[in-house]
């Protein structure tokens, strides 16, 4: 298993994680973070929604831009949000679009951490990595299908940011 639930993890040193054949750092640049995704899931890689890879490697990255924050404070009082649907191929090609849809990404995944934990991250790596589609890993470890998903975490948005 390429990336077992954090549990099973041996902490070497306090920002990294290992696995028998993969480290995944916290606080490294989210690009490197995604090599270690890509390689525990090659066999679903082309099914796996870009705003989850980005998402995850922001995650992972222990990331915080606050430009994308306030990217997606303005997008959740223009109620302007894209939905998650729109960003599994690919970013918008605009400068404002591709920061909204960075912004989208880390918040959606960093609210999957929240309600679901941790671990099920981990287990959705796995899954994938057992050569599950995207799909059926994600409503096996998380109990929703996407498009649920994106609906609690668009809801989520408003009574996150009660004010917005």
């Amino acid at each position: 298993m390429c990336l077992p639930a954090e549990s099973t993890y041996r902490y070497s040193k306090p920002e990294t994680h290992r696995t028998g054949e993969t480290a995944v750092r916290t606080g490294a640049s989210s690009r490197n973070c995604a090599r270690p995704l890509w390689k525990c899931t090659r066999k679903a890689v082309k099914e796996i929604p870009l705003w989850f890879v980005e998402g995850i490697a922001i995650y992972f990255a222990d990331e915080w831009v606050p430009s994308r924050h306030g990217t997606l404070l303005k997008h959740i009082f223009s109620k302007s949000i894209l939905p998650l649907q729109e960003l599994t191929r690919g970013f918008p090609r605009s400068q404002a679009g591709a920061d909204l849809a960075y912004a989208e990404s880390q918040d959606a995944v960093r609210w999957l951490v929240e309600v679901k934990g941790r671990d099920a991250l981990f287990a959705l790596i796995a899954e994938l990595h057992a050569g599950n589609s995207f799909d059926t890993a994600f409503k096996t470890v998380v109990g929703w299908d996407l498009a649920t998903f994106d609906v609690h975490w668009r809801e989520s948005l408003t009574e996150r940011y009660r004010w917005a």
